[in-house]
């Protein structure tokens, strides 16, 4: 097997920046869904639905690759592609130089807009709660 090729330090700099905002992504996922359990009842599944849509609209099931290019294209742009796909196409060499900083830009993009709508829903739930007890 040929020997990966070592990365430069611009681009480690940039995968090391993706795979935090992976990290990040995937965590307000599950956030938000833990949130939702201020509005239902009941909200035990909600956690492996959360990861059954990461998985299947990621890449982590099937590579977005292997879509077509009309469905695959608009998945790219979803923040479930920056969790597993691109990370992983990053890693292996095939996302390099601009479309790697693109990726980075995005993928920042979406953990911001996240981090913003967890926020919100937070605020919305905090008003909703009532807890009753003695």
């Amino acid at each position: 097997m040929p020997c990966p090729r070592r990365p430069t330090p611009a681009r480690s700099w940039r995968s090391s920046c993706l795979t935090l905002a992976a990290f990040l992504l995937y965590n307000l996922a599950f956030t938000l869904a833990g949130l939702i359990g201020f509005f239902v009842e009941f909200s035990g599944e909600l956690a492996w639905s959360v990861e059954l849509v990461l998985m299947l609209l990621g890449g982590a099931t099937i590579p977005l690759s292997f879509f077509p290019a009309w469905l695959a294209r608009p998945l790219e742009l979803l923040p479930t592609s920056f969790i597993y796909y691109v990370p992983a196409e990053a890693y292996l060499g095939r996302i390099d130089g601009p479309h790697l900083v693109g990726a980075v830009v995005i993928a920042w993009t979406w953990v911001v807009l996240g981090f913003l709508g967890v926020r919100r829903f937070y605020e919305l739930g905090r008003r909703h709660i009532s807890i009753q007890g003695g």
